[in-house]
């Protein structure tokens, strides 16, 4: 009996150790296979370049707020080791330089036989249109190129910056501007990185209309250049009895622009009458601009101005 309970203590004592064992064998491989995850939202760099100088300035580097629609929903990159996505934009006409750096990507042997993610699949497939470039020196011609660039569609409004001077410019283009097609279609993938649930629109639907901010600021050589610093676009759907209402389905700004005053100053330009320009979604920037577009908008109109209408529209808020 007591060979019985020895036996059996040695063998409870064994168990315990070959789970400690299996233990300490998953913690290992665990910490080894997290060393070839990287975060989608700090692994993606943005980068507006308005001069070759600021290829290698770090200091207007941006990152996505979000990733999911790529990446998937936990927004988590696998099978790289110090992975860097580079998305790096000519300022004014949008050209895309894409380029995806890591130390070392993971071997089957390492992760048990599951293969690393397709980085450049799940940015080329349904979202960063054909003509992006991967040679940084053919982008950086791009980019010097880039002061024969021209704003699309009709200048709408101007305006410049009280605090600090900039100034701005509203175009309002088509799809029947010629090139605006394919600058739209890079212009927009600031879209899924920035506005949570957003989609690609249809752009051959006449009733979409599009607004498009520039900065325009002198370059090194003191002559004046348009960069892109957000875009927005409305839909124009039935309404009585004026007949056409716009709403916005989508905005985004292109940082380090202000996103609040890309916002307002579309929203202020795309509804000049009455009827307040209704967003497709909610967010806290996007009920801040709407009611400061809807009441910059009321404001201009004469009968407000009476007590019994200013009365009434306190009583709204």
């Amino acid at each position: 009996l007591k060979y019985c309970f020895r036996h059996q203590i040695i063998y409870i004592k064994y168990r315990i150790l070959w789970k400690d064992c299996q233990q300490n064998k998953m913690t290992q491989f665990e910490v080894q296979v997290d060393q070839y995850k990287a975060d989608g939202n700090k692994a993606v760099c943005f980068k507006l370049v308005r001069s070759t100088k600021d290829l290698t300035n770090p200091e207007i580097d941006f990152h996505p707020d979000m990733c999911h629609q790529v990446f998937g929903d936990s927004e988590t990159i696998f099978g790289y080791k110090n992975l860097s996505i580079k998305i790096y934009f000519a300022a004014c006409s949008l050209t895309i330089y894409l380029a995806v750096e890591y130390a070392e990507k993971i071997n089957k042997a390492i992760s048990g036989g599951v293969e690393a993610d397709d980085i450049m699949a799940a940015l080329t497939k349904d979202l960063i249109p054909p003509g992006y470039l991967t040679n940084i020196d053919q982008f950086a011609s791009r980019v010097s190129s880039d002061n024969e660039f021209k704003p699309f569609g009709v200048l709408k409004q101007a305006y410049t910056t009280e605090d600090d001077g900039r100034h701005f410019e509203i175009y309002q283009p088509t799809m029947d501007t010629p090139g605006f097609r394919e600058f739209h279609s890079r212009l927009q993938i600031f879209l899924i990185f920035f506005v949570d649930a957003a989609s690609f629109i249809d752009a051959d639907d006449d009733r979409w209309s599009f607004l498009v901010l520039y900065e325009k600021f002198k370059d090194d050589s003191g002559e004046w250049r348009h960069a892109v610093a957000g875009y927005m676009t409305a839909y124009r759907y039935y309404a009585y009895p004026t007949g056409c209402d716009p709403a916005s389905a989508s905005s985004s700004s292109c940082r380090p622009t202000s996103a609040a005053a890309t916002a307002v100053a579309c929203w202020r330009h795309s509804t000049p009458s009455l009827w307040p320009t209704r967003p497709s979604w909610t967010s806290p920037l996007r009920i801040r601009s709407t009611r400061f577009n809807d009441c910059a908008t009321l404001s201009t109109v004469a009968a407000c101005y009476s007590r019994r209408r200013n009365y009434s529209l306190i009583q709204l808020r």
